[in-house]
């Protein structure tokens, strides 16, 4: 399991009212939608995002496509534990990194957007500790709930998804999620402010 926030990849993952319809799926479709159309005329993105090791050979926009097609991807609350998982975005894979099943996530789920993480909000909950402070995406912390922090968060678990050489396991630790969130930004980051 690999995904877009600080436990990311913790033990113990849970995802409640996993779907794969609705408004919320709509939306990721429409943004994988946006980066699918832009890739192709964005050199530094679509070269970078490769696949590598057992994934050689898969772009990004193959993938891209890929889930589309088979809609294969859904939306859920994801919890850690007995805590809902605010700062978790979105993770791909179906597994915790003991190998065991991710409840509530299909088998042939790709990867998993959090209803309340911040692709959806703009705001963690007014209560501690979060005290209402806004969700903040990637290298320039885009706003939560934008199309740009929305669009670096699945170009992000696309690279997780086709093993994109030098992107790393997040297994929950932030230094690495942030070091995977340069690289989205060093190679996307004209991509992701161009999308309308």
């Amino acid at each position: 399991m690999d995904g877009n926030g600080g436990n990311a990849a913790a033990q113990n993952v849970s995802v409640a009212n996993f779907s794969q319809m609705g408004s919320n799926q709509t939306t990721i479709s429409g943004v994988l939608q946006k980066i699918e159309t832009a890739l192709p005329n964005n050199t530094t993105c679509n070269n970078w995002l490769q696949g590598s090791g057992t994934n050689q050979g898969v772009s990004g926009l193959q993938q891209i496509q890929t889930v589309l097609s088979a809609n294969n991807f859904g939306h859920g609350t994801v919890s850690v534990g007995n805590a809902v998982a605010y700062g978790i975005a979105a993770f791909s894979g179906n597994k915790n990194p003991d190998k065991t099943l991710v409840a509530g996530v299909p088998i042939s789920a790709v990867f998993t957007v959090n209803d309340i993480g911040g692709f959806f909000n703009a705001n963690f909950p007014n209560s501690p500790p979060y005290r209402g402070q806004q969700q903040l995406v990637g290298t320039r912390e885009y706003i939560g709930n934008t199309l740009r922090a929305q669009a670096a968060i699945l170009i992000h678990e696309t690279a997780h998804q086709i093993t994109v050489s030098g992107f790393q396991d997040d297994f929950g630790k932030p230094k690495v999620v942030k070091a995977n969130d340069k690289l989205v930004d060093t190679n996307c980051r004209q991509l992701i402010e161009g999308l309308q």
